[in-house]
């Protein structure tokens, strides 16, 4: 262990006993006279037995799922002060979270994390919200209402034989709450100086019996961070979101949703612009322009008590205007699933169909669609998948697999195996083997994009013309593929519990660049030589790591969770990544407590400390390191009326401004700032 992790280590733990034992004398012998249930009032057992569906498409318990999942409840949301989703992730073993600036997150899973981290796969309510343009997820405008989050489920490692392709380094499942359970209003105001102003509206009404339904706004306007230099960044943003669900029980056999939102925002970024003209970089401040809206519908029916079915169809536009290039993507999607039970056997079989069409245009930056701009995607999914009751519900074995045929690399195979040993009620141990794969994106196969350039008449350019770097795209570039294999261990008992896991991830057919011939681009204005750097799948990579979650409720006022994850990238005779990989930290640590010290307060706060790491910045051949950081949250609440709580949150208060990631593409680097704000939660 390195002297700055020791260092971190010790600042974490110091810390945080200090805060502890501090606050513990308030609360000894305190009066509960409130009927709010937070994570406090429930024991550590009963969250682990907290119904998760992302692992296994079916309800289960968290403690009974093969898998590496941790579920962000609604009352982590709120005690931990966030305002995004990339910062709830924070909590989660095994993730990555950096901020490039105030708009934009570099979010991964075990490794490999970028701007775009295009191995993680993103659901809101079983809708696919990654973006098959630039193979991502636009992460400011994934911003439902954070109160109306029911929970957030993260399967650390393959999620591929349910979910499909780019469900590789993992599978985010964000599942908002039911509308009978949101009746009544929803009121929240707050500001800030990074916050600026945000506020939000929730109505839900009860239509008929067993008819429910919701109408909510929201609107949000965030400051600026400041550049490496500490000059202004002009990455300000505003956006607005509003949306409906509705609910129905028809009777009890058949359910039906439907839901729907609309979003609108300007988000200012200044970025860096190669050209192969003077000036040969263009630092400018562009504002970007995105909106768009999803409708959604599902009925589940229930055949018998061992056979259930369930259609879901929704429809989703994106639109993004900015200077590197101006996107709309229209997605339509078709899913249907039969889940069965039989002897020993949980049967959960499927068929799929999506329809994506991206449009993608030119814009301020030198960004080439050789004529195919508009990139039309079908694709055809099947899986299926059998759970196995091996041993009197001591030793289930779950064996699938996803099939798909996509237009751009044809029939893609993703199974997997996965072992569960219920060695008694306090302890189960699992293990898997799975095969994913991450499907290429249409610029990998169609676009060209200048890197950089050097201008003429420079001695690492002597010649009369200008030299660009151009990243382009191959028809013959295929799908990257991850074997991975897992091991976990839970244990819970009353006031403890811990889960553990450990990896090793086999990836081939990594995407690299192999730099060919320079060329003579006669036919531009201005001319230039060009040297072109195709993609490939030559690069591939060998990771083990492991991730330990650690809850320990010491009183029934006070808890601590601690998140450890270790991340080991062996490159072999390689010394880097590409462009669009970066290797993330070592080590990452964070631990939180929650303290309710009477009915009407509630203190929480977290420590983490987050190893040094590699990137790469715009227009840069050579990696840079990130330092490792240590920082902590920190939020009181009051409840100073029923159903009206004021509270006053703080972040990343142990500096003035910190360095959390470097963006691959134009984004200039900014540095994370301290800052607070105040909330003011009505329920009526």
């Amino acid at each position: 262990m390195s002297t700055g992790m020791k260092t971190a280590v010790l600042q974490v733990l110091t810390i945080s006993l200090i805060l502890g034992t501090s606050l513990a004398p308030i609360c000894y012998g305190t009066e509960v006279q409130s009927s709010e249930v937070s994570i406090l009032e429930l024991s550590l057992e009963d969250l682990l037995n907290i119904e998760v569906t992302s692992v296994s498409k079916r309800p289960q318990s968290l403690q009974d799922a093969a898998a590496a999942i941790f579920v962000v409840t609604n009352d982590d949301l709120r005690r931990m002060g966030v305002t995004n989703i990339p910062d709830a992730l924070r909590l989660v073993p095994g993730l990555h979270v950096g901020r490039i600036d105030s708009n934009k997150w570099a979010v991964t899973s075990r490794g490999l994390n970028g701007r775009f981290n295009n191995k993680l796969l993103v659901l809101v309510d079983g809708r696919n919200v990654y973006t098959t343009s630039f193979a991502g997820v636009y992460w400011e405008v994934q911003d439902p209402l954070l109160e109306d989050i029911d929970r957030i489920e993260i399967i650390r490692g393959p999620g591929s034989t349910l979910w499909g392709a780019n469900a590789v380094s993992g599978v985010i499942n964000i599942i908002t709450k039911h509308a009978a359970d949101t009746q009544g209003g929803l009121a929240v105001a707050g500001g800030g100086d990074l916050e600026k102003g945000f506020a939000s509206l929730r109505w839900g009404t009860k239509l008929s019996e067993g008819t429910y339904a919701k109408v909510y706004g929201k609107a949000t306007s965030r400051g600026q961070f400041t550049l490496a230099d500490g000059e202004d960044a002009n990455d300000d943003w505003n956006m607005f979101r509003g949306g409906f669900q509705l609910n129905s029980q028809r009777d009890e056999s058949e359910s039906l949703t439907l839901q729907g939102d609309i979003y609108n925002g300007l988000i200012n970024q200044k970025v860096d612009i190669p050209r192969i003209e003077d000036p040969y970089s263009l630092v400018i401040d562009d504002e970007a322009k995105v909106s768009g809206g999803h409708l959604l519908g599902r009925t589940v029916h229930t055949l018998s008590s061992q056979s259930e079915i369930s259609f879901q169809v929704y429809f989703d536009r994106a639109v993004r205007e900015e200077a590197m290039a101006n996107q709309a993507t229209s997605t339509f999607d078709l899913d249907f699933q039969h889940q069965l039970a039989a002897s020993k056997h949980l049967l959960v079989w499927g068929l799929g169909y999506r329809h994506v069409d991206n449009e993608v245009v030119e814009s301020v930056a030198y960004f080439r669609t050789q004529g195919r701009g508009n990139l039309k995607n079908n694709v055809f999914s099947a899986f299926i998948q059998d759970e196995i009751n091996l041993l009197e519900d001591r030793l289930a074995l779950t064996v699938g697999s996803k099939f798909e045929h996509n237009g751009s690399t044809g029939f893609e195979i993703q199974p997997s195996l996965r072992l569960l040993w219920h060695a008694s009620n306090e302890h189960r141990m699992w293990g898997a083997v799975s095969r994913a794969v991450r499907t290429p994106m249409p610029g990998e196969r169609a676009f060209e994009v200048l890197l950089f350039s050097y201008p003429p008449n420079i001695p690492e350019n002597p010649a009369p013309l200008p030299v660009g770097f151009l990243v382009t795209g191959n028809d013959a570039f295929v799908s990257e593929e991850l074997v991975a294999y897992e091991w976990g261990y839970r244990f819970a008992k009353s006031s403890v519990t811990a889960d553990v896991t450990a990896f090793y991830n086999d990836f081939t057919g990594l995407q690299e660049v192999d730099f060919g011939e320079p060329e003579v681009r006669y036919w531009e204005d201005p001319m230039f030589v060009a040297i072109p750097a195709d993609f490939v799948n030559t690069g591939s990579l060998n990771q083990y790591g492991a991730e330990l979650a650690f809850a320990w409720q010491t009183k029934s006022w006070l808890r601590w969770d601690l998140a450890y994850s270790y991340l080991k990238d062996d490159l072999g005779d390689k010394a880097t990544l590409t462009q669009s990989h970066s290797l993330s930290p070592e080590h990452i640590m964070s631990v939180n407590f929650s303290l309710k010290p009477a009915n009407e307060w509630n203190l929480s706060a977290g420590l983490r400390y987050v190893d040094e790491c590699m990137s790469r910045g715009p227009q840069e051949l050579e990696e840079r390191t990130i330092p490792a950081y240590t920082t902590m949250d920190a939020r009181i609440g009051w409840y100073f009326r029923t159903n009206m709580e004021l509270s006053l949150v703080g972040r990343n208060l142990l500096q003035e401004n910190h360095l959390e990631y470097i963006s691959e593409y134009y984004t200039l680097t900014t540095e994370v700032p301290r800052s607070f704000y105040m909330k003011l939660q009505w329920e009526f």
